[in-house]
């Protein structure tokens, strides 16, 4: 990966950016270390990135280094977690097969390490919160994964508390599908919901009022909720996103139709109750300035391997509609200005490998 072109700004040139005027010591990566874990006024949003920025400046100068460190933990949550549907006996080198792996993958691919942060936190997350609740053993290093994520991505506070209730909530599934139903019309509801509520009131370590205040912020509103200046191919991206939150929809609706049967897969159903609690609180913040969009991702990730494990092979007609709802967002990550657009010079298609790998070094 390399930045195409400085037309507009990418997530990929700004790291670049960063690794450049990267000159922490191990020393006061240390302290950054113990004031996050401390909760101290002081303490930055997160650490992973600098620490992976220190960790790959110490072996080289060349700053794709840093990109190749970082595809390390996220290969392995991201490999682990996709090796519990491939292993399954029902998996099959059958088209639709493909496409499920496509689905389950697709909301954070391997392009999405061009900011390695959220993305490497989303597949932590995924492969502890699937260790969890499929094996009964290595609960706790799965339980530390999860509280670990914030250090990774600061966003990851907010699923440590839904975690945390979900567990709790898993004692009241009858509470968790009326939450469902309850959330569906709150994806369409204002931003200025949330802003209104005055959060440094509230009993919170400083550093998570002021995650919250960043997220609720005026210049995140801006940047990321009013687009009503947009093209015609915004509209566009709004109708696809609508059909693609019906289209994830019906999958908690079909494990509450068909529980009784689900009920008698035990780890699985405990999986089951957890995400359609998870869904239903995701859906409540989706007007969240960003925050419920990348919520969202976790939401179809778990979705598609909770479909195929507990539904798959029946009512495949499901997938069918989910593709075409993912549809336009493929086309525009991959093929439309999107991420690979801005990230993948062209020549990685045609070149040999050898040619790529010199390119890169210079």
């Amino acid at each position: 990966m390399n930045p195409t072109s400085a037309e507009r700004y990418d997530d990929l040139r700004g790291i670049l950016d960063r690794i450049n005027g990267f000159n922490l010591t191990f020393n006061e990566l240390s302290d950054q270390f113990i004031a996050m874990i401390t909760f101290a006024p002081n303490a930055p949003k997160e650490w992973f990135e600098s620490f992976m920025i220190w960790l790959s400046k110490n072996i080289t100068a060349n700053p794709h280094f840093y990109f190749v460190l970082c595809a390390i933990p996220w290969l392995f949550f991201e490999l682990s977690s996709l090796n519990r549907i491939t292993s399954d006996p029902k998996f099959r080198q059958s088209f639709i097969c493909i496409v499920i792996l496509l689905l389950f993958v697709i909301p954070r691919d391997i392009i999405s390490l061009q900011n390695p942060r959220f993305t490497t936190a989303t597949w932590c997350a995924i492969y502890s919160t699937l260790g969890y609740f499929s094996s009964k053993k290595h609960k706790t290093i799965y339980l530390l994964l999860i509280f670990l994520t914030p250090l990774i991505h600061s966003a990851f506070w907010f699923y440590i508390i839904v975690f945390v209730a979900g567990l709790v909530m898993y004692h009241f599934p009858k509470l968790s599908v009326t939450l469902l139903y309850a959330s569906v019309p709150f994806s369409f509801l204002s931003y200025d919901l949330f802003v209104s509520i005055n959060y440094n009131s509230l009993p919170l370590p400083s550093v998570l009022s002021n995650w919250i205040n960043r997220y609720l912020s005026e210049e995140f509103y801006n940047t990321f909720v009013d687009k009503s200046g947009g093209s015609g191919f915004y509209w566009i991206g709004n109708l696809f996103l609508l059909i693609m939150k019906g289209a994830y929809l019906i999958i908690p609706i079909y494990l509450i139709k068909y529980k009784e049967e689900l009920m008698k897969q035990h780890n699985l159903w405990r999986l089951c109750r957890y995400f359609i609690f998870f869904f239903a609180i995701v859906s409540f913040i989706q007007c969240v300035p960003v925050l419920g969009e990348r919520f969202f991702w976790l939401v179809r990730i778990m979705a598609i391997y909770i479909w195929f494990k507990a539904i798959y092979p029946k009512h495949n007609w499901v997938i069918w509609l989910i593709l075409f709802s993912c549809s336009w967002s493929i086309f525009r990550r991959y093929f439309y200005h999107g991420a690979v657009e801005s990230s993948v010079p062209k020549e990685i298609f045609y070149e040999t490998l050898p040619q790529a790998i010199c390119d890169m070094l210079n």
